[in-house]
């Protein structure tokens, strides 16, 4: 990892802001992306011929937390759409829309065929499994002084 950083360029703050400096500015010569960002650049034509997808031999999944915040979906009177909207999301139809827009689909049932056929059977991981937990992850990661920060720092000359 510190080898990694020592020879990125640029650290964006965001995944979207690193894709869009890497595919429209050229910066780099590879990209470490979200799956969903590297397939929008392929699904591009304007972009697609000069772009590839180098997959890892096993990944994590990701599963952000879904949740209606009563205080203030009731102040702002949309409660029983956000609890629709949850309620929804891991339908058929939800899940097409997902993969329609190059998430993967955690659900497979009613997605098309040449949509499935995007995403690269892979080994996926649990945050839990890996990693003791969100909790623990948090700390041992990404907490002040954490090894994301031990590892930036030796990878900064």
């Amino acid at each position: 990892m510190r080898s990694l950083y020592a020879n990125a360029p640029v650290m964006e703050d965001g995944a979207r802001g690193a894709r869009d400096r890497f595919v429209g500015q050229g910066t780099g010569d590879v990209l470490l992306a979200w799956e969903n960002d590297a397939l929008r650049v392929l699904a591009d034509p304007a972009t697609s011929p000069a772009f590839k997808i180098v997959y890892p031999s096993i990944s994590i999944r990701a599963e952000p937390a879904v949740a209606v915040v009563e205080r203030n979906a009731d102040a702002h009177g949309v409660r029983p759409l956000a609890e629709a909207y949850v309620a929804t999301l891991y339908t058929p139809d939800a899940q097409r829309l997902v993969a329609q827009h190059h998430f993967r689909p955690m659900l497979r049932d009613g997605v098309p065929a040449s949509q499935l056929a995007r995403f690269r059977t892979l080994p996926l991981v649990t945050v839990e499994a890996a990693f003791g937990g969100w909790d623990k992850a948090q700390a041992t990661h990404f907490a002040e002084g954490g090894l994301y920060d031990q590892v930036r720092r030796a990878a900064t000359p």
